[in-house]
């Protein structure tokens, strides 16, 4: 009985720790992508000024 918990209580926490590695995964990629947006915007905004 014990040892099924313990089994169970193992997966989930395999299965927690991969779904939150996969959203902090896709969440750094979004971020990125949307960091290089804002710089390019940034470089379009600084070249139309000047």
């Amino acid at each position: 009985m014990i040892a099924t918990l313990i089994a169970v209580l193992t997966i989930i926490i395999v299965v927690v720790n991969g779904i939150i590695g996969i959203a902090g995964l896709f969440f750094a990629l979004k971020s990125t992508k949307n960091h290089k947006t804002m710089a390019f915007k940034k470089k379009l905004l600084s070249v139309t000024d000047n």
